[in-house]
């Protein structure tokens, strides 16, 4: 539990290695293992660690949405720090990935988000998707009906074309709320330590 601890305060392989008398491969090779429990706790309890489950996966698997988080936490400044911290060396695009979403996870466990995103959304927003909804359901409905998609096939086209670009749209305005209208919990560290240290209780190294 210690070196869960200190990976949850985000200390270095090297600092881990000092105060734990493990080797520095040691700590490292922990600490790969723990990236890789945090993305299985993230998918297998969606509300834990801030949320970031239901923001990041969709269908079992890391969503557009989720995809466009990961890469706004990489090209931002926070990652470029935590790599300097850290002294990580990347070989591969790949290489940093893990470490791609165990910064995103911080980030969620250290702000208090909504249990969903669509609370993000100013009214307007969500009445419009609302009734995207509604006509999603009208097509959908007469999606075999030979005689409709005869008259309006182009309409069904057109509206397939309009709700992947709302999509996109949301995805900015998520982006948006994160850093603007999130409140920032006291407590990031702890909020990671106990729901991974949960999740290793049931699923242990």
């Amino acid at each position: 539990m210690k070196v869960l601890r200190a990976f949850a305060d985000g200390q270095t392989v090297r600092e881990v290695a000092g105060h734990t008398g493990l080797s520095e491969r040691a700590v490292r090779d922990l600490f790969a293992k723990l990236r890789k429990k945090l993305m299985a706790g993230t998918l297998d309890n969606r509300e834990a660690f801030g949320g970031a489950g239901m923001y990041l996966y969709q269908n079992g698997e890391i969503s557009d949405r989720g995809k466009a988080i990961l890469e706004s936490v990489r090209a931002g400044p926070n990652f470029e720090a935590h790599r300097t911290h850290h002294a990580l060396r990347f070989h591969s695009p790949g290489d940093a990935s893990p470490h791609v979403f165990e910064m995103t996870v911080r980030m969620f466990s250290s702000i208090h988000m909504p249990k969903t995103p669509e609370v993000l959304y100013p009214s307007e927003t969500r009445e419009a998707l609302s009734q995207l909804n509604e006509i999603g359901a009208f097509i959908r409905q007469h999606a075999d009906n030979e005689v409709f998609q005869e008259r309006y096939g182009f309409v069904t086209d057109r509206f397939i074309n309009l709700a992947l670009k709302f999509r996109k749209l949301l995805d900015q305005e998520e982006l948006l709320s994160l850093r603007d209208k999130s409140d920032m919990h006291r407590y990031a560290s702890n909020v990671l330590y106990q729901d991974l240290r949960r999740y290793l209780l049931k699923d242990p190294l």
